[in-house]
């Protein structure tokens, strides 16, 4: 067999007939054209002695496993010297260092570790004078600050936009008049057939420095890394498939299709190491934070809700029972089954519920001493209990809310101390927000993503907060709630086996 170098991070591999075998197991996908094997990656060395390697091969790879170390070496690294970092914190300066050697990587530190100052230092370190941000919309208010907070020279221009613009105006986003690209809450990619995924893939093909920063790397299974490392490496990692086969449980199911699951039993090393030199993810526990408590209220529905939920739950029942099931009327009967939860006036009945009724005890027990954030599924139950605990000077955030006055809410609520409450929707207020203020969270209802949950969560659990965090989930017993409940339990397998990568990540830099 004999190895050569074929281009864009790929390589090709000379094998005789009786040879296709190994050449099929490394990887290999046979080119009948050319009559060679490409390689997205090439094999380790020292486990084929018996391999010819051009020398033009050989001085790729030698760079790229030098590379590579200096990457792994940063993955345990306690800090680092570099030109930008006064001011920041020991795993900040790591995480800028990480960037800068990688080039093309992912910040995936969980969420109010900073990772705003670190990219932002990180344009500074590279000598980078134009930088092209991409976030969402609501998000490029906070983003502005933070670049003015951080920023340590006025020598970088800043384009800041969102995926929407570019998905539809791509022309005004000309690649090469860039010198880094940073996607911001890049889990929004996860889906690789999405229009702006694929402006944004074509838009970061040529440019030298792309980070993809997201406190969230799975959203529901591991195949959605694949999405974010096509964009940085689309010749590395060119085929879903061959990723998928290789880490993720690839099954048939009913309908004949194919169904990606979690991470194969067994491959957690491997994908480990496959990341160590394109993801950099630290835990909170890498910073000192006052503790979080977490916990479940069980809540009893009252007469009325009984009543209603028995009544819709047997229509539910009927409709699965029909022949042909229209997938929209489920939804419709699943999503009218969790807004009674929260209160029959949601979906036209009276507003008589038990979990209000616990939420307004909650805040009368906590809003004297403390400052609450409220979070629930749906707009409506977030404006009737904003009408609800007006005399506590609620302030409501939710998705048409316009961001000017997203940011005044919150505004008021860090500095009015009349003002006790923040209530929002998971979608409006899960991300992109620094509430430190706030040190009860209350979770009206369980949402089916687990990280919109922790995401939630960590609006105060974060840096920069003084006190102790409490969180409080409520869940209606009997109900639908307790399904998503268990079903957030097996979502989280996939949030579990990553943690697991990032631990081996840490420890391989040790």
């Amino acid at each position: 067999m004999k190895l050569d170098v074929l281009g864009n991070g790929r390589f090709k591999l000379y094998a005789d007939y009786d040879e296709w075998d190994i050449a099929a197991a490394i990887g290999g996908k046979w080119n009948s054209k050319y009559r060679w094997w490409t390689l997205n990656k090439y094999p380790d060395p020292a486990e084929y002695p018996g391999m010819s390697i051009t020398p033009r091969a050989m001085a790729v790879i030698r760079t790229d496993m030098a590379h590579k170390a200096q990457l792994k070496a940063l993955q345990g690294a306690k800090d680092v010297s570099i030109a930008y970092g006064d001011g920041i914190d020991d795993y900040q300066r790591v995480g800028i260092k990480f960037l800068v050697t990688a080039r093309r990587s992912i910040l995936g530190d969980r969420i109010g570790l900073g990772k705003s100052v670190q990219f932002i230092r990180a344009c500074h370190e590279v000598g980078a004078t134009k930088v092209l941000l991409i976030t969402k919309k609501s998000y490029i208010h906070n983003m502005q600050k933070q670049i003015k907070l951080w920023s340590v020279n006025d020598r970088i221009t800043w384009d800041l936009t969102n995926y929407e613009q570019v998905a539809r105006h791509p022309e005004r986003y000309p690649p090469n008049s860039y010198d880094v690209i940073i996607i911001d809450e890049a889990i929004a990619l996860k889906n690789r057939k999405a229009k702006r995924t694929m402006a944004i893939k074509r838009l970061c093909a040529k440019v030298p420095y792309v980070w993809l920063i997201t406190g969230t790397i799975i959203r529901n299974k591991p195949g959605e890394l694949w999405s974010l490392l096509n964009i940085l490496y689309p010749g590395k990692y060119s085929s879903y498939w061959a990723f998928v086969n290789e880490y993720c449980v690839v099954e048939t199911n009913h309908w004949g299709g194919t169904d990606v699951g979690g991470l194969k039993e067994g491959v957690e090393e491997a994908l480990s190491d496959e990341l160590s030199s394109v993801l950099i993810r630290r835990s909170k526990d890498i910073i000192d934070l006052p503790p979080l408590t977490e916990e479940v209220i069980y809540i009893a529905n009252n007469a009325l809700q009984k009543s209603i939920y028995k009544q819709l739950l047997e229509e539910f029942y009927v409709i699965l029972g029909d022949s042909v099931v229209r997938t929209p009327t489920v939804l419709a009967q699943l999503t009218r089954l969790r807004q009674l939860t929260c209160c029959p006036s949601l979906i036209g009945g009276k507003a008589s519920s038990s979990k209000t009724e616990t939420i307004l005890s909650l805040v009368e027990d906590y809003a004297s001493d403390n400052k609450l954030i409220i979070f629930t599924t749906y707009k409506p139950y977030a404006e009737q209990l904003g009408r609800l605990l007006a005399q506590y000077g609620s302030v409501i955030i939710t998705g048409d809310v316009p961001v000017p006055q997203r940011n005044a809410a919150v505004e008021q609520f860090d500095t009015d101390n009349n003002c006790r409450i923040l209530i929002g929707t998971y979608g409006a207020m899960s991300e992109s927000l620094n509430i430190q203020t706030a040190n009860i969270v209350i979770h009206a209802n369980p949402e089916w993503v687990p990280d919109q949950i922790e995401q939630a969560t960590g609006r105060a659990w974060r840096r920069g907060q003084t006190r102790p965090v409490h969180a409080i989930h409520l869940v209606t017993e009997g109900t639908i709630e307790e399904h998503v409940v268990s079903l957030l339990k097996q979502k989280r397998q996939a949030i579990t086996e990553l943690d697991i990568i990032t631990q081996l990540l840490q420890s391989k830099g040790g």
